[in-house]
């Protein structure tokens, strides 16, 4: 496939990128500082006992899944062409 703007192109490539360091720094970076190791304990090895994972699995991650979801939900209306203003 061929895209006749390269410009367009680039976006569409580096998007995905961009989100997912959106979403990384959003879980990293809140009112308390959790290093990213913890963050990644917390998904594959979540300890009820740790408030730490608690905040990243109860707290970040719905927020930064919350605010993709209403971006996302945001630029398909706009498509659409059912923007309300």
């Amino acid at each position: 496939m061929r895209f006749k703007n390269p410009a367009a192109a680039m976006i569409l490539g580096i998007s995905p990128a961009i989100i997912a360091a959106t979403i990384v720094a959003s879980v990293l970076f809140g009112a308390k500082q959790i290093h990213w190791t913890i963050v990644w304990d917390a998904l594959v090895h979540f300890d009820e006992n740790d408030v730490n994972h608690q905040i990243i699995v109860h707290s970040r991650m719905p927020r930064a899944i919350g605010a993709l979801l209403r971006f996302s939900g945001r630029i398909g209306r706009h498509d659409a062409g059912d923007d309300p203003k």
